[in-house]
């Protein structure tokens, strides 16, 4: 490790998204499982990926941005799981964060609204994919997978998506 990585490596947070002003220089972010004893943390600890300019497997949020129908483009986090997004949360600059999921068999985006706390708890702005100012919705990661190729997905209304290049 050198010494200017060390203030990086240090980098943690628990039940709270990296702040956007880390992300231009860090898009990569991991769960920190192997500190679920150190103080303050859980599973839900975040950290610095190892590695910055693409995507690995060990790779779980990436940095991205989506597009909506209306041409409204928002900063947002890939959930990855072995190169491919299975959940994107995107970030309104003046609005609640709102996030949509990869669920099922066969697989179906879905809005994700956390309906078992509170609605004043609730740390997900309902979106509707049906709602054609929000679909089709263009999610884009910023950097390339280790294949060379950046995650390029578009959400259809009904929950389903295509791929492009």
């Amino acid at each position: 490790m050198k010494e200017s990585d060390a203030p990086r490596n240090r980098l943690r947070f628990t039940g709270e998204w990296p702040p956007q002003v880390l992300w231009a220089e860090l898009p990569n972010w991991g769960y920190a499982l192997d500190e679920e004893h150190v103080e303050g943390q859980d599973e839900t600890t975040l950290r610095p990926a190892a590695v910055q300019d693409r995507i690995t497997d060990d790779v779980a949020f990436t940095v991205g941005s989506v597009r909506c129908a209306n041409g409204v483009q928002f900063p947002a986090l890939l959930e990855v799981c072995l190169q491919r997004a299975d959940g994107v949360t995107a970030f309104p600059a003046s609005a609640k964060p709102w996030r949509i999921v990869r669920l099922g068999r066969p697989a179906r985006w879905t809005s994700f609204e956390q309906s078992w706390l509170p609605e004043d708890e609730r740390g997900f702005a309902p979106v509707s994919l049906s709602d054609s100012a929000i679909s089709p919705v263009l999610v884009e990661s910023r950097l390339p997978t280790s294949k060379g190729q950046t995650i390029r997905i578009l959400v259809h209304g009904d929950g389903g998506e295509s791929h492009s290049a």
